[in-house]
């Protein structure tokens, strides 16, 4: 399950030079991840890890027990608008077998996200799609 997307438009987080080697040609937001990261840990929320992904960065917010992670990533053909949503990942046997219900989680993990990035340094504010 994927929650709603949230765009910001900040200068404030600059891509680092050889970012998309680790991604894909034109994806960055390492450091718009790394700073969402910051900011969940300063709300008493686990953070894991900041990995890369095709479409730009992932923080990995829980593994059990079920996998939440949030991506981050840049729009296409942009250096400065930053987008990111969670994702719920159950295992194939959750899935399959014990019916997990995520929509709880992904609604609370997805207003704290939202409520991070009202505050991001150098954003004129949120939208979501």
């Amino acid at each position: 399950m994927i929650g709603p997307t949230y765009f910001i438009t900040s200068r404030h987080f600059k891509v680092e030079p050889g970012e998309d080697e680790e991604t894909n040609p034109g994806r960055f937001g390492k450091a718009f991840a790394a700073w969402v990261a910051a900011q969940l840990k300063s709300r008493g929320e686990p953070v894991e890890s900041i990995v890369p992904e095709d479409f730009g960065w992932c923080v990995v917010v829980s593994n059990r027990p079920v996998r939440y992670w949030i991506a981050c990533g840049n729009r296409e053909e942009s250096d400065h608008e930053w987008g990111a949503y969670v994702v719920a990942e159950p295992s194939l046997v959750q899935r399959l077998f014990k019916r997990v219900n995520v929509k709880p989680e992904v609604g609370r993990l997805s207003a704290v996200l939202r409520g991070i990035l009202v505050d991001a340094p150098g954003s004129s504010g949120v939208t979501e799609e």
